[in-house]
């Protein structure tokens, strides 16, 4: 009797430390899942965000091409120059913005899978963008300064070339940089 007495609370301690451990295993899953949901919220949210800066530097580069980029002649260096670089200063900061993205980026998204589809979308949207916006910059810069160095060569008025702080990047590491030029 005594022996089936130890069995029967022996039995009922292994049951107890099961469904204890059952039970934690199920309140930290629940734990995870909130601190997921809590984080695909935040990359979603900050994505739209990002977007907007997305468009704004859109825009600025569409502006950029129409009143520089596509009116490089040397008869236009002399009068245009100064708003040229002032554009092309208001075209760095939105870079700049863009860009301060790269660290959230690249701790919230680089070699992670979420559960979560807009959140995977939102990550790659963050990578492909951040990649587009530094290089598309980098080209326009690179071709104004190709031809304020060409228009050097033929001048006693030298003028400066544009500072270029950034090189081609290829954020998602898929060996193609998109908005560079070949």
């Amino acid at each position: 009797m005594k022996y089936k007495k130890g069995l029967i609370f022996m039995a009922l301690g292994i049951l107890l430390i099961i469904s204890g451990l059952i039970t934690n295993l199920v309140i930290s899953i629940n734990k995870e899942k909130k601190i997921e949901e809590k984080l695909i919220t935040e990359i979603v949210d900050k994505h739209e965000q990002f977007a907007k800066d997305v468009k704004n530097f859109s825009d600025i580069k569409n502006n950029i091409f129409e009143s520089v980029i596509g009116n490089l002649y040397n008869e236009y260096v002399t009068t245009d120059y100064d708003n040229w670089i002032e554009e092309l200063d208001e075209y760095k900061e939105i870079t700049d913005k863009v860009n301060k993205y790269k660290d959230y980026i690249n701790d919230k998204c680089t070699d992670r899978l979420y559960t979560n589809r807009e959140a995977n979308n939102a990550c790659n949207s963050f990578k492909l963008n951040l990649e587009g916006t530094i290089n598309y910059y980098i080209n326009d810069v690179e071709k104004f300064n190709s031809f304020i160095d060409e228009y050097n060569k033929t001048t006693d008025n030298k003028k400066e070339l544009y500072e270029l702080t950034y090189e081609y990047t290829d954020f998602n590491n898929d060996g193609d940089y998109v908005g560079k030029s070949k």
